[in-house]
């Protein structure tokens, strides 16, 4: 069998050569064009994937701060429970806490929009006496926060120590001028009595010291059985 072979002139077999080896120069252009388009889209999402996990790590950084930061109480106290006491009445008439700040924390504001400060016992229970409206009929404070240690502003800080009073007898004073009316933040019976908020020998009392930032400050003490007229209830 013989097979036919075209033989074209020896000029068109030149342009047909050069047209195939334009063809692959071609074929190669389009195929690193494709490369370096999955390159681009791979390193532009390996950015987002690097960028969104950067994010994540730092958010969720943030969140697990903040929660220390809430778990934790940002003060503490700095000494003992003091109890003021009547040895006629056999009644506890005034009480003194100490505070600082607690190690490795920010400063704490003790303005009174910013600090709460509670107090109950068996009888009777007060969701915030830290209020300068709280007073008797001689104008004693119920509930005072005052500077031991500091440079003179109302933010406890590193290295300061503040006193918190409470006055029991101005507490019972202000009840008294009041009962009848609705007192904000009162919790009690209704057969209270403003000598309710006294307390006598084996009572239990708890106070909550409420910071802007960070857990709760309790403080719970158990009066003695006989009542001196300055006592460490620690």
């Amino acid at each position: 069998m013989v097979i036919a072979r075209m033989i074209y002139p020896p000029r068109l077999t030149k342009k047909l050569r050069k047209l195939k080896k334009d063809r692959t120069a071609l074929t190669g252009i389009e195929t690193a064009i494709i490369l370096i388009a999955f390159v681009i889209v791979a390193a532009a999402f390996a950015f987002v994937v690097l960028n969104m996990g950067f994010y994540t790590s730092q958010r969720g950084k943030t969140v697990i701060q903040s929660g220390l930061g809430e778990a934790s109480s940002a003060i503490e106290l700095d000494g003992s429970v003091i109890a003021y006491g009547n040895r006629t009445a056999q009644n506890v008439t005034g009480i003194v806490i100490y505070i600082k700040l607690s190690c490795g924390r920010y400063p704490v504001e003790l303005n009174e929009n910013k600090l709460v400060i509670s107090y109950a016992n068996d009888r009777i229970a007060f969701d915030n006496l830290y209020d300068s409206s709280i007073v008797d009929s001689k104008n004693n404070i119920v509930c005072q926060v005052i500077q031991v240690v500091g440079d003179g502003d109302n933010i406890l800080e590193e290295g300061e120590k503040f006193k918190i009073f409470i006055n029991l007898t101005a507490l019972e004073g202000y009840l008294k001028e009041n009962q009848g009316s609705e007192i904000p933040g009162l919790n009690a019976p209704p057969n209270w009595n403003p000598s309710d908020v006294y307390l006598h020998p084996h009572d239990i009392f708890r106070i909550e010291i409420k910071p802007p930032v960070g857990a709760i400050l309790t403080i719970e003490r158990i009066i003695p059985p006989s009542i001196d007229e300055v006592m460490s209830l620690d």
